[in-house]
């Protein structure tokens, strides 16, 4: 888990596909420890090579196992998961400084019962090209978090992430007014 100085944890709330529709799925981001890899050295792989603009200014914490038992999606067999959770702290001005971002437009919503839907979520999304796709992430509090990653809070998720718009295009709407 990242976190920044406010305790809030960086979070993975979605993805843009190559035809521009988005996805929202609220997942911490992590990676599979490869074989004889240490925990350490996971996060480390996964920072320099999916979140290269943190490689510099996050400090990595201790780590805890977490032993999970649930259905395999592939199979539906009970498959024992082993974990190792990390815990880092990033500057977060540093590591997200070139990191493009999106500004939630609430002007862009058709329903305005849909504002309160919204309403406690960030109005920030930073994405970062990861293949043909963007990935999106968000500072969320834990609260927010264990909500959102929730099967039931997929709408909500997705109205949020629909109110998005690059920021540099957000700013030139708000200077045409």
């Amino acid at each position: 888990r990242i976190f920044n100085y406010e305790k809030m944890m960086f979070v993975q709330v979605g993805s843009q596909g190559k035809n521009g529709g988005v996805t929202g799925s609220c997942k911490l981001p992590g990676s599979k420890r490869r074989r004889g890899e240490l925990p350490h050295q996971a996060v480390r792989r996964f920072v320099s090579s999916k979140l290269p603009t943190f490689d510099d200014c996050m400090e990595v914490g201790d780590f805890t196992q977490k032993v999970e038992t649930m259905p395999s999606p592939k199979y539906g067999l009970n498959t024992t998961y082993l974990r190792a959770e990390l815990d880092a702290e990033v500057d977060e001005e540093t590591a997200l400084s070139s990191v493009s971002r999106w500004r939630m437009d609430t002007k862009q919503l058709k329903d305005p019962a849909d504002l309160e839907l919204i309403a406690d979520l960030p109005h920030v999304v930073y994405n970062i090209p990861e293949g043909g796709e963007i990935q999106l992430f968000a500072w969320l509090t834990p609260s927010q978090f264990e909500r959102l990653k929730s099967p039931e809070e997929k709408t909500r998720l997705e109205v949020w992430l629909q109110l998005m718009r690059m920021e540099d295009a957000f700013e030139e709407n708000v200077d045409a007014r």
